[in-house]
């Protein structure tokens, strides 16, 4: 038996952690900063299980997009969308383009983030399963991995990126 369920993201089993965002203050505040680094944040509803997602290559009037469902958005999420916001401006602040191997490597950042929050607040063993399967899904095994593995120059750039 799964220790979480497919069609919801798991629960950290903290209520802070688990609490919905939208609407709320440090949600509004996370939005205006969101728009100061050139995103516009849009609230639709999105697939089970899938609270948010950046488009940094769909623009509308030159503004990147993330998308949040607000019956699904958490802390959590907002937490782990705010590490890749400081993985993209390292990213920007040494003139790399985003590609798929930077995107992969953007996620097993985020996750491994995530996993030592984990460690330290006490999250249940489903969140902390879900968490592993993810790095498992998006970075283990991959091409992205071989290529990281394989070069030091790329370990090196996605290091300064990522850490």
């Amino acid at each position: 038996m799964p220790l979480f369920d497919e069609d919801r993201l798991p629960d950290t089993g903290i209520p802070y952690f688990d609490r919905l965002m939208y609407g709320t203050a440090e949600y509004d505040k996370w939005v205006r900063l969101m728009d100061k680094r050139g995103y516009r944040v849009i609230s639709e509803e999105l697939n089970a299980g899938e609270a948010a997602f950046i488009m940094l290559g769909a623009r509308e009037n030159r503004i990147h997009l993330m998308k949040i469902d607000p019956n699904q958005f958490r802390y959590i999420d907002l937490l782990h969308e705010r590490w890749h916001m400081r993985q993209y401006v390292r990213l920007q602040a040494q003139g790399i383009q985003l590609n798929t191997y930077i995107r992969d490597w953007f996620e097993r950042g985020a996750y491994e983030y995530e996993l030592r929050l984990a460690k330290h607040r006490g999250f249940s063993a489903g969140y902390v399963n879900f968490l592993n399967r993810q790095l498992q899904e998006i970075w283990f095994g991959t091409v992205s991995a071989t290529a990281y593995n394989s070069s030091l120059v790329y370990q090196e750039l996605l290091n300064s990126i990522w850490r």
